[in-house]
């Protein structure tokens, strides 16, 4: 029963996000040539791929797709890894976290604060920075979560929470350390916003089966 109802998740979770990822590229200028594969498989092929907490080339591996997604076709590992970096791609992105985390939703009482994603010490990135974290300091990159949603904000004032706790759902969706091959400030945006899209979904199927229930 419970691998059923978290097949079950997994299934609602995907779906909401290649509709928000599908949405998202539908609001593009038509580009002048028709690509071999189309941005918003691009998108979700790295998706994918991050949800699996796996790398650019493991998601042009047609063994590495089941019932849940199977792509009919797939792009080389040059093709995937030029095309995830375009700035058709980023927008969808973009567009995507921004349907799925509601931002629209302002309120006039906001909260601002960041969590250090870390990497290895003896890490050679040239683009993370030493800074104090919990206990002393360590290397790496810091994601800042401004909050906005009513309900999160009265969540934090009311209980008095520490911001920590907020970002420790976060980190359970996959966002504590980096893994090795995620490196450099470009990467590193992308993977963060990728696991925020797959977060933010989750949310939502708790939400929807919340109100159904």
């Amino acid at each position: 029963m419970d691998r059923e109802r978290d097949a079950g998740y997994e299934r609602e979770q995907w779906h909401a996000v290649l509709s928000a990822v599908k949405r998202a590229a539908r609001r593009l200028p038509k580009p002048k040539r028709r690509p071999k594969f189309p941005d918003w498989l691009v998108v979700a092929l790295f998706l994918w791929a991050a949800w699996h907490d796996r790398c650019l080339s493991w998601a042009c591996d047609r063994s590495h797709y089941g019932a849940l997604f199977r792509p009919r076709k797939l792009p080389s590992i040059s093709q995937f890894t030029r095309r995830i970096k375009t700035d058709r791609c980023r927008q969808i992105l973009s567009w995507a976290h921004e349907e799925l985390a509601e931002v629209h939703l302002a309120s006039p009482v906001s909260y601002f604060d960041g969590k250090p994603l870390l990497v290895g010490p003896v890490s050679k990135d040239r683009d993370a920075r030493r800074g104090r974290v919990s206990g002393g300091y360590a290397k790496g990159y810091k994601l800042h979560a401004w909050a906005t949603t009513p309900g999160l904000v009265r969540f934090v004032l009311k209980g008095r929470v520490r911001v920590e706790n907020i970002f420790s759902r976060v980190t359970f969706a996959g966002l504590g350390h980096l893994p090795p091959f995620v490196r450099g400030l470009g990467r590193v945006r992308r993977w963060a916003g990728g696991k925020l899209i797959l977060y933010h979904a989750l949310l939502r199927v708790r939400r929807q089966r919340l109100r159904a229930a």
